[in-house]
């Protein structure tokens, strides 16, 4: 692990530190003191820019040894942690020594004393590179050490001063994670949320602010940072999300306008036309649908919208009951759904169409979900049609464990009705 947390580490310093191919900075010395000089840092940088690690390190070495100018010692270290070379601790003794007059070398100290798993050595250096350097990485890298150690509200305070010198995806994400291990869980929210105001939605911010508000069951405002995370990602998963918040919420026009506004999933936008009773326009897209796909579940849908909607408007007569009947003839077959089966077998019995064919019909879906309390009902009503009174009581019996269903209009009617037929008979 620690390992791990060294080469993380090793990024926060490396831009300060200096990169592998930036020029060394050294004093100028006379020529004629030492001609070649300039050939030798030269030739050390040319074999570090080939890969010649060892060679280049070495050379730095030398001429730090030569001028003692600190540059070419941070330079010689910095390659060593990099490239995991040989004599680090040889290196990092020497680096000591000079460590109080290259705030660079002090650093480069910390990041071996990570290398060698020695967390409380490079936490004591680094407070120490914070009185001079007040640097959001610094702070930032603290934190990180605290973290490893499980000193985590020591952890979140260094988290906290980075971030306010430097408000980053990477900050708000560790204080986020710092606060929930401390069961803090409306500091994690006003970060994030403070971390939106000022940088706007990311990815993972706003994921967890939603996992947050959802947890919470607030969902006042999750529309709106669904909609960004949809923007910046273009991820039509978050828009199903606020079709699925809207839904819950019984806010089918807000869902309907989403659906229609982003072209979602035309089946979407029929179930919300359904739930608004607005069948006409669930009718005409399901017949639409069906043209275009040739998809027999589409035509059964509108054959379902088109009475749906007749009856709403209390419409029903002769020419719709023929409309009806016709697409339901021309979708049915031996893939049909149980639902379909049944709404049209029921339809036929209820209207004295064909009360045979509706019990074969309800009687198939049946088949397919034999404790289907609606089917039930609609194979009672056929056998009442029948005038099998006796036969529709034993079926309507099935139903009546279930008081909600038994107390609806519909079932409440076919019960009477029956009993009536019953003591007919008698």
């Amino acid at each position: 692990m620690y390992r791990g947390l060294f080469l993380v580490f090793f990024g926060l310093f490396f831009a300060a530190c200096g990169a592998q191919k930036n020029i060394v900075e050294y004093k100028p010395v006379e020529v004629n003191k030492n001609a070649d000089l300039n050939f030798r840092v030269m030739k050390a940088l040319n074999d570090e820019y080939f890969m010649k690690y060892t060679q280049a390190r070495d050379e730095y070495l030398r001429l730090f040894e030569e001028s003692k100018q600190s540059a070419f010692l941070e330079k010689a270290f910095l390659l060593t942690l990099l490239n995991n070379l040989d004599n680090k601790e040889e290196i990092s003794v020497l680096a000591k020594e000079y460590m109080n007059q290259n705030i660079a070398l002090k650093k480069l100290v910390v990041l071996y004393n990570l290398q060698i798993n020695d967390l409380e050595q490079a936490q004591n250096l680094l407070k120490e590179v914070l009185q001079i350097q007040k640097d959001a990485k610094n702070y930032e890298l603290l934190g990180d050490i605290l973290m490893q150690q499980q000193k985590i509200t020591e952890a979140f305070g260094f988290y906290e001063m980075a971030y306010k010198i430097n408000i980053s995806e990477e900050l708000v994400l560790k204080m986020t994670r710092a606060s929930i291990l401390l069961k803090q869980t409306n500091q994690a929210r006003m970060w994030l949320e403070d971390f939106r105001n000022k940088k706007g939605c990311t990815l993972k911010t706003c994921i967890l602010l939603v996992k947050i508000y959802n947890d919470a069951k607030e969902y006042n405002g999750l529309e709106k940072i669904y909609l960004d995370l949809y923007e910046i990602s273009k991820n039509q998963t978050f828009l199903y999300a606020i079709l699925e918040l809207f839904d819950t919420q019984k806010q089918y026009q807000k869902a309907l306008d989403l659906a229609l506004k982003f072209d979602l999933k035309p089946d979407m936008i029929v179930y919300f036309y359904q739930n608004l009773k607005q069948y006409d326009n669930a009718f005409k897209l399901c017949l639409k649908l069906y043209q275009k796909t040739q998809n027999k579940s589409y035509l059964l849908q509108a054959a379902v919208m088109e009475f749906e909607d007749a009856m709403e408007k209390k419409q029903v007569n002769k020419n719709v009951l023929e409309s009806v009947s016709k697409k339901f003839e021309q979708a049915l077959d031996e893939n049909t759904e149980a639902l379909y089966l049944n709404y049209y077998g029921y339809m036929l019995i209820d209207y004295n169409l064909d009360v045979n064919k509706g019990i074969e019909l309800v009687i198939k879906a049946l088949n397919a979900e034999p404790d289907n309390l609606y089917y039930l009902d609609s194979l009672s009503w056929g056998y009442y049609k029948q005038n099998k009174c006796s036969k529709a009581w034993d079926v309507m019996t099935k139903t009546l464990h279930d008081k909600e269903f038994s107390a609806s209009n519909e079932s409440k009617r076919h019960i009477r009705a029956i009993q009536k037929c019953l003591k007919s008979k008698k």
